[in-house]
């Protein structure tokens, strides 16, 4: 979004309290503590972002005050250094989570790879056992649980070598060697690391290398630069790189183009490239409004039905966040059918209904 567009107003019509008369934001986190439970691990949400991403970062705040636990972390937003003006008028004015802003001096390579650059140094940041990485112009749809984040008590890390199976190819093995790319992992917002899989990512590359990762990067030829994939890269190491048997064991690999006993559910949109009811991409802001403010009514309703909303009633066809829930872009991105992707979805519903009854339970 270009800076005149920060001007705009953001304006959000979901609703704010529940049939109950509850504030929608503390209904739906004591949900989330139940379905947590007692000990949750330490997870950071994290992203890059600059005063370009001013409006998106509004839309984004709004959602993460809704659908993201307050209790498992912090929020750690890193800015260019020199947008410390705006840090007052980008947070909600009454914020429910704990919010870290860091800057960062931009160095002498393209706006692009230094983002993509920055994700891969998280652990400057974080002490959190793991980090949920998400882009400025996403929004969450739905109420964040294990059930999106894990499987098996592993992270759940999506890939695919069919969807833009292509795009990356050349600037992963540019980066990490000849051959090396087999599939890769930008087939999702939002993507969750352990924490320690940066620094072993860093040490892997500087051993099979013998070289910096930062003395390489600054040889790489302008061409591989615009599909510059952050976490592709992570993705093949883990899968690829040799990792240590605890490093790889941290995660559940799943591959979007290979039957699977579940389908895969995202639960947030990447609104510029997904937006509502009109082909992507869009930077248009009344489009992206509307967009934010559809797939959050949407995912609520999905959620919690008119016995916790009444403007629900009005949603019984769900059609918008279904379709971000199992495609990126408005594209097929995994194979399981229908009736997996049915059971899947209707597995975390329940789970959450359960976790809902016991919150009102306690209120009688």
């Amino acid at each position: 979004m270009s800076n005149s567009k920060i001007l705009l107003e953001v304006k959000w019509n979901y609703p704010r309290q529940t049939n109950f008369g509850e504030n929608t934001g503390e209904f739906i986190n004591r949900v989330l503590e139940v379905a947590w439970g007692q000990n949750p691990p330490s997870i950071d949400l994290y992203f890059r972002s600059g005063c370009h991403g001013f409006v998106e970062m509004k839309y984004l705040f709004e959602s993460i005050e809704l659908f993201w636990p307050r209790f498992l972390g912090s929020i750690i937003i890193v800015l260019d250094h020199g947008d410390q003006s705006i840090v007052n008028k980008l947070l909600p004015i009454k914020p429910t989570h704990h919010y870290i802003i860091a800057f960062e001096h931009l160095p002498c390579m393209t706006a692009r790879v230094f983002n993509q650059y920055s994700y891969l140094n998280i652990d400057r940041h974080s002490t959190a056992n793991y980090v949920v990485t998400i882009d400025s112009d996403c929004v969450f749809h739905t109420p964040v649980t294990p059930d999106v984040i894990f499987r098996q008590g592993k992270i759940i890390l999506a890939s695919s070598n069919t969807f833009q199976g292509d795009m990356w190819t050349s600037s992963v093995n540019a980066m990490l060697g000849d051959g090396i790319y087999d599939r890769h992992y930008m087939v999702t917002q939002p993507v969750t690391f352990a924490l320690s899989t940066f620094s072993s990512f860093r040490q892997w590359f500087y051993q099979s290398k013998e070289l910096c990762y930062e003395d390489h990067l600054s040889q790489l030829s302008e061409q591989y630069q615009p599909n510059f994939c952050w976490m592709c890269q992570l993705g093949t190491y883990l899968e690829r790189g040799n990792p240590s048997e605890i490093e790889y064991n941290k995660y559940w690999f799943h591959h979007l183009d290979s039957e699977m006993e579940n389908a895969f559910l995202r639960y947030s949109t990447h609104v510029t490239h997904e937006p509502y009811n009109i082909p992507p991409p869009t930077l248009d802001p009344i489009v992206y409004g509307k967009s934010g403010n559809e797939v959050v009514k949407q995912g609520l309703c999905r959620a919690f039905s008119s016995s916790i909303f009444y403007i629900c009633v009005n949603y019984s066809d769900l059609p918008y966040v279904n379709l971000v829930t199992f495609f990126y872009a408005h594209m097929e991105i995994q194979i399981v059918n229908q009736t997996i992707r049915n059971y899947t979805l209707s597995n975390y519903l329940n789970r959450l209904a359960m976790a809902a009854e016991i919150v009102l339970d306690r209120s009688d």
